[in-house]
């Protein structure tokens, strides 16, 4: 596909015949489980179906031109995950911060990429200490940042459905608290479940992928709700009034942006 995009030279969605949808660039698929390991000194390990290669920031910035994305994150390091070591996390850290600062350059310098929304990747396992980090050594920079992709809790695949829900809710608050950023969008990426999909949501988290309905089809699941409502339960406790001005700042303040949606 590299190739054909570079002949192309119009970008992903025109190539797949959606020339007026949004697209969001991310390097690995939410969809497989990502091998651990083959972390090297400078570089980040791209798994495709040829196997494995090994992109640099600026190799990564000249294949995301290639795709011209409405959206893209830097170069991370998110092999973590809630069994992380120490030593894993620290490494994972300062290379995620090495990667972000080098992209963030060279996307700036970017002629193809000046129209494409940059997000800055925050990991760290389920540790709230490496996360925390992450967040200040790469905050002087957010100025030049669009959004966040808080990363790093999952290795992908059917294990980001079995994570801890509370655990998780303890981890993406905390550092959601340290990240202070109300106006810009932040993405979790990954096979959530439905319930923690909307515990986010309530945290403050906007975007997700469909990875979990993917996933679900193909082992053969499916998603089945309940919607018998207790006759007991009056009808107007789920009625909701537009006009009542006490709505709007509950939608943001609870629900944040993903609610409107």
């Amino acid at each position: 596909m590299r190739e054909s995009l570079e002949a192309f030279q119009k970008g992903i969605t025109p190539f797949v015949g959606f020339p007026s949808a949004p697209s969001f660039l991310v390097m690995k698929d939410p969809c497989d489980v990502t091998p651990s390991g083959f972390n090297e000194s400078g570089v980040s390990p791209l798994f495709g179906r040829k196997g494995k290669e090994l992109l640099s920031p600026e190799k990564y910035l000249k294949l995301v031109e290639f795709f011209k994305p409405d959206i893209y994150h830097s170069l991370p390091d998110s092999d973590t995950n809630a069994e992380s070591a120490k030593k894993r996390l620290r490494k994972s850290l300062n290379r995620n911060v090495d990667f972000f600062n080098k992209c963030l350059e060279l996307h700036k310098k970017s002629e193809v990429l000046n129209k494409s929304m940059f997000f800055a990747p925050i990991i760290g396992g389920f540790c709230k200490i490496t996360r925390t980090e992450c967040v200040k050594e790469m905050k002087p920079k957010f100025q030049y940042v669009d959004g966040f992709v808080l990363d790093g809790f999952h290795t992908n695949g059917v294990p980001a459905t079995k994570l801890n829900l509370s655990s998780l809710k303890e981890v993406v608050s905390v550092t959601l608290q340290e990240l202070g950023e109300k106006q810009k969008p932040i993405a979790m990426l990954g096979a959530y479940s439905p319930l923690a999909v909307l515990e986010m949501v309530k945290l403050g988290v906007d975007v997700f992928d469909s990875s979990y309905v993917y996933i679900s089809t193909k082992h053969f699941k499916s998603l089945t709700f309940n919607f018998d409502l207790s006759k007991k339960v009056d009808a107007n406790q789920f009625s909701l009034d537009l006009s009542d001005p006490n709505v709007f700042p509950i939608l943001m303040n609870d629900m944040h942006r993903g609610a409107l949606h």
